[in-house]
């Protein structure tokens, strides 16, 4: 196990987002041999947070060895990180091996109680890279009409009320 306190370098492009100190922000879990140090990095041309594993193949007795990923960090900090707002958000997992391709078991999204949790099982290794996409559900607004009575509705998946209709 490892539990630490990330630098000043490795925070780098987050300090804003990380103004209380004393909470922790988050922390990331695998089974692999060898990891990036630090947390995921984010890959700007992608707009993915990328984290590096490797591991043999095969386990001692010839079966494959699977890895499993697990980030866990506040919503809040996601939001700040990426500019979203309070919309809930979204996250797409996938392993890229080093050839490209991608494969990933049993993947994992959740938002709860402000921490958002993502895992990923069932992976084979080399050195395959974690990639973790989020997404913000944006809010849109509807105009609804029910004989001169006029609503508007805002919302991620705003929907009339039981009655009205969309005004055209």
């Amino acid at each position: 196990w490892s539990v630490r306190t990330l630098s000043a370098k490795e925070m780098a492009g987050a300090n804003t987002c990380l103004k209380d100190e004393k909470k922790i922000a988050g922390f990331v879990s695998t089974n692999a041999t060898q990891y990036s140090p630090g947390p995921p990095k984010f890959n700007a041309a992608t707009g993915t947070l990328d984290y590096r594993v490797a591991a043999p193949h095969y386990r001692s007795g010839g079966e494959t060895f699977f890895g499993t990923y697990n980030l866990i960090m506040r919503s809040e900090l996601a939001r700040c990180l990426y500019g979203f707002s309070k919309a809930p958000l979204n996250a797409s997992i996938s392993v890229v091996d080093d050839q490209g391709v991608t494969t990933v078991g049993t993947k994992n999204v959740s938002e709860k109680d402000g921490w958002i949790k993502i895992a990923a099982y069932g992976f084979g290794f080399s050195t395959p890279t974690i990639k973790i996409r989020f997404t913000s559900g944006k809010s849109k607004s509807i105009v609804c009409v029910k004989g001169k009575t006029v609503r508007t509705i805002t919302g991620v998946k705003p929907v009339c009320p039981k009655g009205f209709k969309i005004k055209k």
